[in-house]
């Protein structure tokens, strides 16, 4: 993982840079904002790594999709369905590879964004950043190198955070980060973070 870092601050400092440069700038200037109510389709790649709840196992950084659909009913406030995948976490043992973990869920969410609902100047009205809380059910599954497989169904909570990046009435580009809380006795939860965009109708 710590190898991977430098290039994740690079890829993450490229998505930010890009955001800026091909936002429009009649939506870059403050005070200038479109329309942002409606329904919307969004799809992302996820990083991210279970949390196992055993001394010395270890859960490493998978790879995997988000996509989902939602309605912004105001500037402030959205509600969402959205699948999460992660896959190729490498399970470990006091550091020896035992197998490989696979994640989804399924969740509903609601999203709040903090300085639309004050319509505050301390950022500018294209880079929105907003909280989300969702519960939904999913599962836990993990292929062990030399004894079968194990998965098990869960309740999850999602809570975290992200910023939108609007780039005209249509496309956004978004960078998301949060924790999945679970009720599986074997798992804690899972960490993931996203990048990707949205198509607002």
């Amino acid at each position: 993982m710590d190898r991977q870092r430098p290039r994740f601050a690079a890829f993450l400092a490229a998505f930010v840079a890009g955001a800026v440069l091909v936002s429009p700038a009649d939506v870059r200037a403050d005070g200038v904002q479109p329309d942002q109510t409606g329904a919307y389709l969004n799809l992302g790649a996820n990083i991210g790594a279970p949390d196992f709840d055993f001394a010395g196992v270890d859960g490493k950084v998978g790879g995997g999709v988000a996509f989902g659909a939602g309605y912004r009913m105001t500037k402030w406030l959205a509600a969402e369905l959205e699948f999460d995948l992660l896959a190729g976490s490498d399970v470990k043992v006091n550091g020896s590879k035992i197998g490989d973990a696979q994640y989804w869920a399924i969740t509903g969410n609601v999203k709040a964004y903090p300085f639309q609902a004050f319509e505050t100047d301390v950022i500018p009205a294209w880079i929105q950043p907003y909280g989300r809380f969702g519960m939904g059910g999913g599962e836990i599954e993990i292929d062990f190198d030399n004894a079968g497989t194990r998965d098990q169904g869960t309740f999850v909570a999602r809570f975290g955070g992200g910023i939108d990046f609007l780039l005209d009435r249509h496309w956004a580009l978004y960078m998301d980060g949060g924790y999945h809380a679970t009720s599986e006795d074997d798992l804690d939860g899972v960490g993931i973070f996203t990048l990707g965009a949205f198509y607002r109708f």
